[in-house]
């Protein structure tokens, strides 16, 4: 059975983030994520729901392991090429994507398009 940090390191690896970028957007160190993967500390609650926000995730999936508290997220490759020739941090695709996911009708913007619509928010 997975503890938190385990769940914490397969949500990071399935969305193909790094430790340092789960870092930059929740606001913690490398050595104490590391840390928390591998069993050596505990979580405050706030960090824990910083890490789930950078992860699409729910507090409650961290905790609890169910798949069913995940959200989880594909990201699509046109989404990953953009978003690495923008320089996005992950939390700032997953934001795109949301975005772009409430459109409606088949006349969904660009990446490209959408970026320059919402950079003031992803900054």
């Amino acid at each position: 059975m997975l503890d938190v940090g385990a769940r914490i390191r397969s949500r990071r690896k399935e969305l193909g983030f790094t430790q340092s970028d789960i870092c930059k957007e929740a606001g913690i160190s490398k050595g104490f994520l590391s840390d928390v993967e591998n069993g050596k500390r505990n979580l405050s609650s706030s960090h824990l729901l910083d890490i789930s926000i950078v992860l699409d995730c729910s507090c409650d999936y961290l905790l609890k392991g169910d798949k069913d508290y995940s959200n989880t997220v594909s990201i699509p490759a046109s989404l990953t090429r953009f978003a690495a020739k923008a320089k996005l941090s992950p939390k700032q695709a997953l934001i795109l994507l949301r975005v772009k996911k409430q459109f409606k009708g088949s006349s969904k913007p660009g990446w490209q398009k959408l970026f320059h619509s919402v950079r003031e928010y992803l900054s």
